[in-house]
């Protein structure tokens, strides 16, 4: 996968965290379109390439990927959510 490419679907998961509804909508038509579904097995290699070149941090969300701070804190905040629902392994 192209830098580019993981550019834009590091950005569109974000969005889908923590946009607008509007921008919520558009990641949602953006990951059903059939060029960029992906099956469960290629997630783990995708999420590793993703976080390496685009870790989740301020200075990535609002420079690299061009969103605002405040996208940045609710895409920050709905991870914290999911992994408070998250069972736990041990």
């Amino acid at each position: 996968m192209s830098n580019g490419v993981a550019l834009n679907m590091v950005k569109m998961m974000v969005l889908g965290l923590g946009g607008t509804s509007r921008e919520k909508a558009a990641s949602r038509e953006f990951f059903g379109q059939p060029q960029n579904k992906f099956y469960r097995s290629e997630f783990m290699p995708l999420a590793k390439q993703a976080a390496m070149l685009y870790p989740m941090t301020r200075n990535t969300v609002v420079h690299k990927l061009g969103l605002s701070s405040k996208t940045y804190r609710r895409a920050k905040q709905a991870l914290k959510n999911i992994q408070r629902q998250a069972p736990s392994r041990r």
